[in-house]
């Protein structure tokens, strides 16, 4: 039996016993039995011709190639703590980098004395960057994972390596350029979140607060996978229906992942990156001071009119699925643009609060008897208490909080049907519901 095989251990499954790559040939540069000096700094290295020829040819072997230099000690002015790390790599040694200032400092002396085989190595590395003050090592496994790459430290990392190379092309350098690691001021407590999470962690949000931060971290890292993680949502299965129904947030909802099944019906929706092919009814969420509710009490129309930057995100996602939007930006005196969106609306069945108070089914129904003038004797403002018209012929209820379906025919027509509504109709009840801090 020839002892120099390599024989797997056969306790190892299969598939992790192949991985195995030992290259146990070494150039014979130096002659490999001979040992060679090198000063780093103030500190004094010995290594064998075998050691130097492991990671060649490099700036040791062509200096000690020359017959000139094979008795005289290399003198190095670097520093001896990082080379500790190089002396190991070439006797052989697996090396393990601390922090993001001993991983910039191998990558540098790598490319300084041409070692290939480090410079790989530390490529190949986990990615280290330093968070509010905390050092922390990021495996670039998590870092390439779908949907969450390229990201913020992808980017960061290619601009310093390709920074380096392109200042090491110029000739004559005495010592490799100084690149710092990257460093943010952003919070290490919330980014401690995100990697858990991107780890398969289980993370607790402990409030509506937090949970917006850890958005806009994911945002500002682009981890737009994990952002998806992340945001609210409720999935349940309707009981009189028997559709999986997802409730959202207006803000939250990427438009182009929004649609309409045979362009009829509930328009769905699909979470990127984490449904995938799945996809739900949707149920919108709108939670604004721009939204108002329109009673004709003349005709017994009713509407829905949006203002502002919640118009702009609902014309958005509502154009996905149809071409029936009535939507237009209008400027005023002084230039300022004013989205503004007006959605025909269905809420028979709607859970309605006004003021406060639970209304009636069919209480819209009760406004308008008969679609007969305001005036009319059966109309009483004891029907549903707040909501007497007070001269003109149109109703307005400032929208706090509201639940809507998506219904669609074909691209040519567009409704919403209310689930829920909380509204007011003057300031003393919106202070009311805006309570105290």
């Amino acid at each position: 039996m020839n002892h120099d095989e390599f024989i797997p251990d056969p306790s190892l499954p299969p598939k992790r016993r192949h991985s195995f790559s030992i290259d146990v040939e070494i150039p014979q540069i130096l002659p490999h039995e001979r040992m060679y000096s090198i000063q780093i700094g103030y500190k004094m290295f010995k290594l064998s011709g075998a050691s130097l020829s492991s990671d060649a040819p490099s700036y040791f072997t062509n200096y000690f190639s020359n017959p000139e230099n094979e008795n005289k000690v290399l003198i190095i002015d670097r520093s001896p703590k990082v080379f500790e790390k190089i002396y190991m790599h070439l006797q052989g040694y697996a090396i393990k980098i601390d922090d993001e200032n001993e991983f910039l400092h191998l990558f540098t002396d790598s490319v300084y004395f041409h070692l290939v085989k480090l410079k790989e190595l530390v490529l190949k590395y986990d990615i280290f960057a330093n968070i509010g003050g905390k050092c922390f090592r990021i495996s670039k496994e998590l870092l390439t994972s779908d949907g969450n790459y390229p990201n913020y430290f992808s980017f960061t990392f290619n601009c310093i390596m390709k920074e380096h190379h392109q200042v090491k092309e110029l000739q004559g350098l005495i010592r490799p350029p100084n690149v710092t690691p990257y460093t943010s001021a952003r919070s290490s407590a919330l980014f401690q979140d995100l990697l858990d999470k991107l780890q398969g962690k289980s993370v607790v949000i402990r409030n509506d607060e937090h949970r917006k931060n850890l958005i806009e971290e994911c945002r500002y890292y682009k981890f737009k996978a994990l952002e998806q993680e992340f945001v609210k949502c409720r999935i349940s299965v309707n009981p009189f229906s028997k559709d999986e129904e997802i409730v959202m947030n207006y803000r939250d909802i990427v438009n182009s992942k929004v649609s309409s099944i045979n362009g009829s019906s509930f328009t769905r929706y699909s979470r990127p990156y984490v449904d995938n092919t799945k996809s739900r009814v949707l149920v919108l969420q709108v939670e604004s001071s721009e939204v108002s509710l329109l009673i004709n009490l003349k005709t017994d129309f009713v509407s829905l009119l949006v203002l502002g930057k919640c118009a702009k995100k609902l014309n958005g996602i509502l154009s996905q699925v149809s071409d029936d939007v009535m939507y237009e930006v209008s400027e005023n005196s002084n230039g300022t643009k004013l989205p503004r969106l007006t959605v025909l609306i269905h809420i028979k069945d709607c859970f309605t609060i006004i003021n406060g108070m639970e209304m009636e089914i069919d209480w819209i129904k009760k406004l308008c008897p008969q679609r007969k003038p305001p005036t009319d004797t059966n109309m009483s403002s004891d029907d549903e208490p707040g909501l007497s018209p007070s001269g003109g012929d149109v109703i307005e209820v400032k929208v706090l909080k509201s639940q809507w379906y998506i219904n669609t025919s074909g691209r040519d027509k567009l409704y919403l049907t209310g689930r829920m509504i909380q509204g007011v109709l003057d300031q003393m009840n919106y202070y009311k519901s805006e309570g105290f801090l």
